[in-house]
């Protein structure tokens, strides 16, 4: 996350790294002097005394007769997270069959717009409407040795939820 450095009018370049402060139970440094949270950090679930998201500690170089400090803020910021889709993985379907496979949902921790897409090799023999209903198009399913390419198209096809 960030590294730090000393210098000892002395010439000493050893130095015993340590941490202080409010939030410093949430950090580590290293012998080469490179902070790092312990846990990575959670926007959406702040970690920091006052939970907001800014974490206030002291780094402290010691060089075996005096101590060095610089107070230090740590922001967290907001990362977009994918959306969490739910729904059946490895549908089944009968032969012969079009119309509706399955319905999907989708979950965002940001309250973003959900819009359904579908990629891969088989995608074009099938369709997602807005409200994640997957279905098989008519001739695709015709065209179709079943159960084997049903099993082979769900190793094909990618939804996505953006």
């Amino acid at each position: 996350m960030a590294a730090y450095s000393a210098a000892d009018p002395e010439g000493n370049t050893v130095f015993t790294w340590s941490l202080s402060g409010t939030d410093s139970g949430d950090f580590e440094i290293s012998e080469t002097g490179v902070l790092s949270f312990k846990n990575p950090p959670d926007y959406e679930l702040p970690a920091d005394s006052d939970g907001n998201n800014v974490y206030l500690i002291t780094v402290r170089a010691y060089d075996g007769n005096l101590t060095g400090a610089l107070d230090v803020t740590v922001s967290v910021g907001n990362r977009n997270d994918p959306p969490v889709i739910s729904g059946e993985a490895q549908p089944t379907f009968n032969e012969n069959a079009t119309g509706h496979i399955g319905r999907y949902t989708a979950h965002d921790s940001e309250q973003d717009h959900i819009s359904w897409s579908l990629s891969g090799p088989d995608s074009g023999s099938f369709s997602i409407d807005q409200g994640g209903n997957l279905s098989i198009d008519g001739i695709a399913a015709s065209r179709m040795t079943w159960p084997a390419e049903l099993s082979s198209l769900q190793q094909k096809w990618v939804l996505w939820a953006e």
